[in-house]
């Protein structure tokens, strides 16, 4: 709901001017261009207001750097244990170092804005909306059950002379001037009081008239996009002025072929129904009176009447079609724009339907060549979080499951993989880089982490360049991203690295979640949405940290599936062992307990 009113907001203002562009140019434009022109042009913006189109500009193809034969990182940590001898520099401790605000796009500038608030907005925005449609079809219905209580049917065969359908024809002293009323039963009011045969003949003409351009139906249209845009003020101005153009243009159509004495009888027949109780146009009909203001403009345009011209309505339709193409395209591409300023990291995935808060989240971190480098299935319940990690070189089917990410649709191809191969529903999926994780580590101060063993390596082809030493550091982005990358050196190779990364995501949950960085949460998601993608909800975000913060640190718990290293064309891969998904509970959740106790079992039977 919160995008539609965002989406709304976008297209009620490029109507407003669009809207007053036409209000501006109408000096110029009603001594060319036909009153019928005019009144369709509103058309032309009420459709602006009311079509969601989003269009995305193309972006320039990413390009991609140079891949270097000559020092590469591969997956053949199982193997090679060993540190490489690098020439270090002095031991130093990492600290968090202040990040540069990055330029914000004007777009993103009004999203931020309105993004704390917005979901109030479009709460109230839904409730007026319903409210003033709920008011506008009670009162109209009242408006029926008064007149059918208070008028009586008449014959009016002279209606056949100006239109084929079936009309129904009341009169009732409850209206002081004819007025048609209903779309699927057009019925003709008229008023208890003595109609000359020529008088009937400008009322018949003008109210058909009415009836043949389907203008109650264009007046249904006004009604229900002034409910949607209740909060504009111009959508009550541009409705007045719709109302006053669909007279005019009805006049000029009656009069077209009349001579001058038929016209003078015809503004005679108006103002004849004058009165001070029909000034006040009823909604969601057609009248043939109005305000004395608004007459003296119609008498004014019928006077003034332009001459047809072929020409001059061909280029007046071509314009109209130009100007709500073009205005169109503009409302597309700004709501395109707009959109993906918010929610530039919202994917479609399908996944499984949350039940209760309890929920599994599938979890990819990509290297620097966009590879996914960590795979983990977190379980997140009140009680505590249990993860699951599934080394990227796990075979699944003869292919290794970091493959299945660079296929084509290769998100929901991980996705159905892992929930097909450990049985287990997924409800949601994260897939993030490692600038994000820099930018969230900097955003909530560093972190303290003790890094097991030296690590030194350096890759310039690669742009890596590590260099931490033993001990207890407190960590920046920076120093993070060299932690996560390092992969030599691990004594059960990638494996031991796992738990490092297990580690540190147990450790940053047991530091950083506290009141500050929770309240900061969705302010650091938009700082990172750019290089995250996910189909989690970001307005669940505060409620779920606050409950990850509440569980003891003991009940956060960490596993490695079960499985072996093994070599499949010559290259090491992961194989799982059955007995590792085959005990997994086939139920809405994970039973991690009983899982991680069978594995326990698995392994000492093995050994």
């Amino acid at each position: 709901m919160a995008q539609i009113f965002t989406t709304l907001l976008l297209t009620s203002g490029i109507g407003t001017a669009l809207a007053l562009i036409l209000t501006l140019l109408k000096p110029i434009t009603r001594k060319i261009f036909s009153g019928g022109w005019h009144y369709y042009m509103w058309l032309v913006v009420l459709l602006v207001m009311v079509l969601p189109i989003r269009l995305n500009l193309p972006e320039k193809p990413a390009t991609t750097p140079p891949i270097s034969e000559t020092v590469t990182i591969t997956d053949n940590q199982f193997e090679n244990t060993e540190t490489p001898i690098i020439e270090t520099q002095p031991e130093q401790i990492i600290q968090a170092q202040p990040t540069q605000p990055e330029k914000v796009s004007t777009v993103q500038g009004i999203k931020d804005f309105l993004s704390g608030k917005v979901i109030l907005f479009s709460f109230i925005w839904l409730m007026g909306a319903a409210l003033l449609f709920l008011i506008k079809i009670v009162s109209y219905l009242m408006f029926l059950i008064k007149i059918h209580k208070h008028s009586e049917i008449i014959s009016c065969p002279e209606a056949k002379a100006y239109t084929n359908r079936k009309i129904r024809t009341r009169v009732s002293d409850t209206i002081c001037s004819p007025l048609m009323i209903g779309i699927i039963r057009p019925t003709l009011l008229l008023p208890k009081t003595n109609i000359t045969p020529e008088q009937l003949h400008n009322v018949l003409a003008h109210e058909m008239t009415h009836l043949k351009r389907n203008d109650i139906l264009y007046k249904w249209f006004v009604s229900i996009v002034k409910c949607v845009h209740w909060f504009n003020p111009a959508i009550y101005l541009i409705s007045k002025q719709i109302n006053i153009d669909c007279e005019i243009s009805c006049d000029l159509a009656v009069v077209k072929e009349m001579d001058e004495q038929a016209k003078k009888g015809y503004v005679e027949t108006i103002l004849s129904l004058l009165t001070h109780n029909n000034s006040k146009a009823i909604p969601l009909t057609t009248g043939m009176t109005g305000n004395k203001k608004t007459l003296k403009r119609r008498f004014a345009m019928i006077k003034k009447k332009l001459k047809p011209n072929k020409k001059v309505a061909i280029i007046s339709g071509i314009i109209a079609v130009l100007i709500l193409t073009i205005t169109l395209l503009a409302s597309g591409i700004l709501n395109g724009a707009f959109l993906k300023a918010d929610n530039n990291s919202i994917m479609e995935l399908n996944t499984d339907q949350v039940t209760g808060n309890d929920f599994n989240l599938l979890f990819v971190g990509l290297d620097n060549n966009d590879r996914a480098d960590t795979i983990m299935l977190l379980t997140v319940k009140e009680n505590g979080i249990k993860g699951l990690s599934i080394p990227r070189n796990t075979l699944v089917e003869d292919k290794r499951i970091s493959d299945i990410l660079t296929t084509e649709n290769g998100d929901q191809e991980l996705i159905d993989t892992i929930k097909t191969t450990l049985s287990v529903p997924i409800h949601y999926y994260a897939k993030m880089d490692l600038t994000a994780v820099k930018e969230i580590v900097d955003n909530v101060g560093g972190i303290d982490f003790e890094v097991p063993m030296d690590m030194v390596y350096d890759d310039p082809y690669q742009d890596l360049h590590i260099n931490l030493k033993k001990g207890v550091h407190t960590l920046n982005g920076d120093g993070v991203c060299q932690l996560l990358q390092f992969r030599r050196g691990y004594p059960e190779g990638d494996l031991s690295r796992i738990q490092l990364h297990q580690q540190f995501i147990k450790d940053f949950i047991k530091q950083k979640l506290n009141k500050d960085n929770i309240d900061k949460a969705p302010e650091i998601f938009k700082v990172i949405s750019g290089n995250i993608k996910t189909n989690y909800p970001i307005s669940n975000l505060k409620q779920d940290m606050k409950i990850i913060s509440a569980i003891n640190s003991n009940n956060i718990i960490f596993e490695t599936i079960s499985g072996r290293v093994t070599l499949l064309n010559e290259m090491p891969v992961y194989e799982l062992y059955a007995e590792a998904t085959k005990d997994l509970k086939r139920s809405e959740m994970i039973n991690f307990d009983e899982y991680f106790n069978n594995q326990k079992v698995i392994q000492s039977g093995i050994n």
